[in-house]
C-alpha cells in the first residue's frame, strides 16, 4: 500500500512539475540595446547639418526620424537574437502574478515588482525587455518611467514610482501595459494579446489571466 502511495505522489509531483515548467513566464534584459526597426538615422536627414547639432548628437543612435509623420521615434520596434538577452531572466516565473487583458495590467508580486522600482530606464529611449514562454521568445517591449515626457511607439510596461512610496510592503503591484502611438499618451492603445498566442495560452493555463470574456 505504503508502495502505491508512493508511486502516486510522486507521479503527481512530476505532473505539477512539468505543468509549471511549460507555462513558464520570464522578462529579460538585452546585454546591448538594439537600434530601432522603423525610422532613419537623425544625422541622414535633410538639412540635419542646419538643425540644432548640439541636440541631435545626443539623440544618435537610438531616437530615429520618422520621414512620414515628421517627427522623432524614441522607441520602436526593435529585432534581438536569443544570444542579446542576459542569461538570467530580470522578472522570473514565481515573480508573475496575473495579465489583465482588459484593462492592460501586468501584476507583480513584492520581489518582482522590487526590482522594476530599482530600475532606471531611460527618461528619453526607455529599457528594452523580452519575455520569454517555456525559453522561447515571444514578445518584446519597453520599461518606461511613467513621469517620461518622451513616447514610444511599441510595448511598454509603465513604471510608477510613486507607488513604492505609498506602501513598500504589498503583495501586488499592478503596472500600466499597452502599446504607444507616439509622444501623445492620451493615444495610447490597448495591446492585441492575440497576436502573442503562445504569451495569452502561457498566462491562461497557468491560472494567471484575467480577462472580461464579454469584452
Amino acid at each position: 500500500m505504503r508502495l502505491v502511495y508512493f508511486i502516486f505522489l510522486s507521479f503527481s509531483l512530476f505532473i505539477s512539475c512539468n505543468d509549471n515548467k511549460q507555462n513558464s513566464i520570464e522578462i529579460y534584459l538585452l546585454k546591448n540595446r538594439k537600434l530601432n526597426s522603423e525610422g532613419v538615422q537623425i544625422n541622414t536627414i535633410k538639412d540635419y547639418n542646419e538643425m540644432d547639432t548640439v541636440k541631435l548628437k545626443s539623440y544618435i543612435p537610438y531616437t530615429t526620424f520618422d520621414t512620414i509623420k515628421n517627427d522623432f521615434i524614441y522607441s520602436s520596434k526593435f529585432e534581438f537574437k536569443n544570444e542579446d538577452l542576459n542569461i538570467e531572466p530580470f522578472i522570473d516565473n514565481n515573480e508573475i502574478n496575473s495579465l489583465d487583458i482588459n484593462n492592460g495590467k501586468l501584476v507583480l508580486n513584492n520581489s518582482g515588482a522590487r526590482k522594476l522600482f530599482k530600475l532606471r530606464p531611460s527618461g528619453r529611449n526607455g529599457e528594452q525587455f523580452v519575455i520569454k514562454v517555456n525559453d522561447s521568445a515571444v514578445f518584446s517591449g519597453y520599461f518606461y518611467n511613467s513621469i517620461s515626457s518622451y513616447g514610444s511607439d511599441w510595448n511598454c510596461i509603465n513604471i510608477d514610482f510613486s507607488e513604492l512610496v505609498k506602501d513598500s510592503t504589498k503583495t501586488n503591484y499592478s503596472f500600466d501595459f499597452f502599446k504607444g502611438n507616439g509622444i501623445d499618451f492620451t493615444k495610447r492603445e490597448k495591446i492585441d494579446f492575440k497576436k502573442y498566442p503562445e504569451l495569452l495560452e502561457a498566462f491562461k493555463e497557468s491560472d494567471r489571466l484575467k480577462e472580461d470574456k464579454n469584452n
